[in-house]
């Protein structure tokens, strides 16, 4: 096994903050053994974090917004990825939603945290590594709209793999979604 020597490795602890692998070692403050080998890197990476946020602003109010969230079964009206999808039980804390993306598996999301009206945070748990997405509404500063922002987060062995294929259709669902409940909120032509 070949020595590797220098800086500390830098790996995202589970809050996303920068540790060093030598400060996290269980062994720090041990007289160190000089080399580190690669079951080290393996351990460590177990732990790794991955992070995107992404938002876009509309005019529709936050109310809006949240009831096109909690009316699960109309997801697929502005998220083309969906096939199918189902809400299990009522819209909160333990429910679990089967979503089902074209020509792919059924995905078991978890609903782990709501604060009706602002945001909610689903979870699923694929090849070891946890997803949590937090979708949240802010009322703009003039009070007139809201962004609507889609934070994931990536935990686990594949998280830097899984984290960005999950979330390369954020923009576009984002901007479907504001799409949506714009024309929810627009007047009736004559």
């Amino acid at each position: 096994m070949p020595e590797i020597v220098g800086a500390p490795l830098a790996t995202f602890s589970n809050k996303g903050r920068v540790r060093s692998f030598v400060e996290s070692n269980p062994l720090w403050g041990r007289k160190p053994s000089g080399t580190l080998r690669a079951d080290h890197l393996r351990e460590e990476r177990r732990h790794a974090m991955w992070a995107v946020e992404h938002s876009i602003e509309t005019r529709s109010e936050p109310e809006v917004i949240w009831r096109a969230w909690v009316n699960v079964e109309r997801w697929p009206e502005w998220n083309a990825d969906i096939e199918q999808i189902e809400l299990r039980g009522p819209f909160g804390v333990g429910s679990t939603i089967a979503m089902t993306p074209h020509g792919q598996e059924t995905i078991e999301l978890r609903v782990a945290a709501v604060v009706k009206g602002e945001q909610f945070v689903d979870e699923a748990e694929v090849a070891g590594t946890v997803i949590r997405t937090t979708h949240r509404v802010d009322p703009l500063p003039d009070g007139d709209g809201a962004r609507i922002v889609y934070r994931l987060e990536a935990s686990g062995p594949e998280a830097e793999e899984i984290g960005p294929a999950v979330s390369a259709d954020f923009p576009e669902t984002l901007a479907a979604l504001a799409e949506h409940v714009t024309r929810l909120t627009a007047p009736a032509s004559r």
